[in-house]
């Protein structure tokens, strides 16, 4: 289940993946950055059930492992 209000767009938060970045790796080293799978690029997820429990859990998101 989304968490939003009626006639509401989805709430979003900061891909802790990319750290909102969209990619992973540092931008000193462009060449061995990756695209974050999990915000696609965005910089941003979805805030769901799913998301809040990979966080509350600890678990990394998948563009982490």
């Amino acid at each position: 289940p989304i968490l939003r209000y009626k006639n509401e767009t989805m709430l979003k938060m900061i891909c802790p993946s990319c750290n909102g970045n969209g990619y992973i790796g540092s931008s000193l080293k462009p060449k061995e950055q990756k695209d974050c799978v999990d915000c696609n690029n965005q910089g941003e997820v979805e805030i769901n059930e799913k998301n809040l429990d990979l966080l509350k859990n600890g678990h990394p998101m998948k563009g982490k492992q």
